[in-house]
């Protein structure tokens, strides 16, 4: 199936990989500007992105419900707008440190999650796989890692390539695995037109370090002491339906710095 023929709602439209997907789909964008207009009306899609998600940080009980709402219960919400299909943003955060395989296919022991976004993303998960089973709808999960794009938010990565500082808080051997907007969105493709199901990882066949990536754009940075280590997750089940994507981390990285080069008309490499 085409999803030029489908009508196609991204919710988180209005930067990151949401807009990159809003743009390549040409749907109806949803931001936390017309969220409200669009939740309140009738019109349902036959696909519904969801990208959407609280970037709340330090969590407590005083906010909890403003979390629940912008994160697991906004998923039940935009649910209620799918008529066919859906396709959940998630993230290999949910996945444990240790002692599992980073498979789609183990089951993930919530006290064994390091991270509360982890919890919530689970969350959102099951929120999709129930409506799956209530309506026959179908269902794509994709846990995704670092994400690399032109609307990528201002994070750590993007600052290094950009040399928009010069020093960040995380180490330098702390670990990223990258995926790039537009092969998330051929993955999508591929998967629809398939009518594949279920959960998928989609991430790089390796991790490299923050001070490698700084090598790699020409960047003297100071590093932090805050260590993170992204899982070295399993890609076999996503590189079955589409193998362009096994591809380290630092072609990833080359790839953007040479973007972001011609871009800015620079000839460094």
């Amino acid at each position: 199936m085409l999803i030029d023929e489908l009508s196609v709602l991204v919710t988180g439209a209005r930067s990151g990989l949401g807009r990159a997907l809003c743009e390549r789909f040409r749907a109806t964008a949803m931001t936390r500007e017309n969220a409200d207009e669009i939740l309140s009306q009738d019109t349902k899609y036959d696909l519904v992105i969801h990208c959407a998600h609280s970037r709340a940080k330090d969590v407590d009980t005083d906010s909890l419900d403003d979390y629940a709402s912008d994160s697991f219960d906004l998923t039940s919400k935009v649910l209620r707008l799918c008529k066919q299909k859906v396709v959940l943003i998630s993230s290999v955060s949910v996945y444990p440190l240790e002692g599992h395989s980073l498979r789609e296919d183990e089951p993930i022991k919530l006290d064994q999650v390091h991270e509360f976004y982890g919890i919530a993303k689970l969350l959102s998960e099951r929120h999709v796989v129930n409506w799956a089973r209530q309506t026959g709808g179908q269902f794509l999960i994709l846990r995704l890692s670092s994400t690399l794009g032109p609307y990528s938010p201002a994070n750590v990565t993007k600052r290094i390539l950009s040399g928009a500082t010069p020093s960040v808080p995380l180490s330098g051997s702390s670990r990223f695995s990258y995926i790039c907007h537009d092969e998330i969105g051929d993955f999508i493709e591929v998967a629809l037109d398939r009518s594949a199901e279920g959960f998928f990882n989609l991430a790089a066949a390796d991790t490299v370090t923050l001070k490698d990536v700084a090598c790699l754009a020409g960047r003297e940075i100071e590093f932090g002491p805050i260590n993170y280590q992204a899982p070295a997750v399993s890609i076999e089940r996503a590189c079955g339906l589409l193998p362009a994507l096994r591809k380290t981390s630092v072609e990833r990285i080359r790839n953007a710095i040479a973007v972001r080069e011609r871009e800015s008309g620079s000839s460094r490499l």
